[in-house]
């Protein structure tokens, strides 16, 4: 149970690194598309790109919520196996008989 409480506390540290890379990636898109946008408006029309603004913060949101709720869901699996671990080391020490 030990080894699936460090899992979990790993899946939850591996979600966290995948949503702040995809986060980085994001504002680079946004930032690039906005710098095109405010080409195109002044005179080059080659920057001039069909970006949807809106979509794609919508899109980023689904995905926000999506690693918010895994990185919840493996942290409090990670804290609750971690408990059940101690608890059950600590419960026969209580007894009189060390584990």
């Amino acid at each position: 149970m030990t080894r699936l409480a460090l899992a979990a506390g790993a899946a939850a540290l591996l979600v966290a690194l995948v949503a702040a890379i995809d986060h980085r990636h994001k504002r680079e898109v946004q930032f690039a598309a906005q710098e095109d946008a405010w080409f195109c408006e002044h005179g080059r029309p080659a920057a001039c790109r069909d970006f949807d603004q809106a979509a794609y913060e919508r899109r980023w949101e689904q995905r926000e919520f999506g690693y918010r709720a895994a990185f919840f869901a493996f942290g409090v699996a990670s804290l609750g196996l971690g408990v059940l671990v101690v608890r059950r080391r600590i419960e026969p020490v209580r007894r009189g008989r060390p584990r």
